[in-house]
């Protein structure tokens, strides 16, 4: 075969390494892990040929890190990872305190219905298996995959749009950077949320979930600026 042509396999799988959804992924998880920083610039000449693909593919990847909250673009500037003030991630805890609150109060009341008690359980366990693991990558997509499930089994579409546009990764990757262990020590928390939703209490999911935000808040304020 010449080097012109590709099988269908190759083409899928280059098709596959250009997306803008791999360089979405690849930032993402590299604010996660120390290898991308906030007020880091982002050069699209340096990402086209990291990633091996266009100027317009890494500007569509560029454009959803803005519109998710991630990336600042100017048009002086170029791109680069949003730094959030210390009011900003006050008032986001502040927010997600009575969002997840909700979200647990109606995932305990919906728990029983249809499958939404396996979707949970399995969500919540997956989450639950990393005690051991806590600076593992796989430890976020877990606790992703379990909010997602919190709100899937509530149930209401709105909450879940609203959660979904506010910029979680970025408030707990500066929040991890600021204080070392803010997010590793907080399985109790997840412990608690979990049993009350599955037991269908109401008010005790809502209670944990709260208290969960407050400690993250909380950390936040004996963070010496």
């Amino acid at each position: 075969m010449s080097s012109a042509t590709k099988s269908p396999e190759a083409a899928q799988s280059s098709a596959v390494i250009s997306s803008p959804d791999v360089i979405f992924r690849d930032i993402v998880q590299g604010l996660y892990t120390g290898t991308c920083v906030p007020g880091q610039r982002l050069v699209e000449a340096d990402m086209t040929q990291k990633w091996g693909v266009s100027r317009g593919t890494v500007r569509e990847a560029l454009n959803r890190l803005s519109a998710e909250g991630i990336v600042v673009l100017s048009r002086h500037r170029g791109a680069s990872i949003r730094i959030l003030a210390r009011e900003e991630m006050q008032e986001m805890l502040e927010v997600l305190e009575t969002l997840i609150g909700m979200a647990a109060r109606l995932a305990a009341k919906r728990i029983g219905l249809g499958d939404n008690r396996a979707l949970f359980q399995n969500a919540f366990e997956s989450l639950l298996r990393l005690r051991e693991r806590p600076d593992s990558f796989d430890l976020l997509r877990a606790r992703n995959r379990f909010y997602r499930a919190l709100t899937t089994v509530g149930g209401n579409r709105e909450l879940q749009n609203v959660l979904a546009r506010m910029n979680v990764h970025l408030l707990r990757v500066q929040l991890r950077a600021q204080h070392q262990g803010l997010l590793t020590e907080r399985f109790e928390d997840y412990d608690r949320l979990g049993a009350a939703v599955l037991a269908g209490d109401v008010r005790r999911a809502e209670l944990a979930a709260r208290r969960h935000m407050r400690a993250m808040a909380a950390a936040l304020e004996q963070v010496t600026t």
